[in-house]
């Protein structure tokens, strides 16, 4: 292909992503696995760290939690507070960013950032074992 005056060579992404396509109904399991217990891992983290936080926001930490979405073409997961009936859910951005008047205390950004090694471990085997198959 040539873009622009260039000479750009996607064979190697053409076959790869051809390979993805076929991968084994069980490598998706694996991927929403690795999703799923990174979601869990982020999910506790930043409920214990938030648990410092005490005082004004001691019911805060039982509002964060995770949500599995899928599709056919995305596994995600939503990480983070919910406003569950009065647990405080609504605090989650105030509380991590602070405001003009509260210093911040973050929690789940952290938290997040903790967990990025185990989680590109766990894709990577999930993808690796899945190709290993083909």
């Amino acid at each position: 292909m040539r873009v622009a005056g260039i000479d750009l060579d996607f064979s190697e992404f053409d076959e790869f992503t051809a390979r993805l396509e076929k991968l084994p109904a069980e490598t998706v399991k694996n991927v929403r696995t690795a999703v799923e217990v990174s979601a869990r891992a982020v999910k506790d983290d930043a409920r214990s760290r938030a648990s410092k936080i005490g005082g004004h926001a001691r019911h805060y930490p039982r509002s964060i939690h995770y949500t599995m979405l899928g599709s056919k073409d995305a596994i995600t997961a939503e990480i983070g507070p919910e406003d569950m009936g009065g647990r405080q859910g609504p605090l989650g951005p105030l509380l991590e960013d602070g405001t003009p008047t509260s210093a911040p205390h973050p929690h789940l950004k952290p938290a997040l950032q903790d967990a990025k090694e185990d989680f590109e471990h766990g894709l990577e085997k999930a993808i690796g074992d899945g190709l290993e198959a083909l």
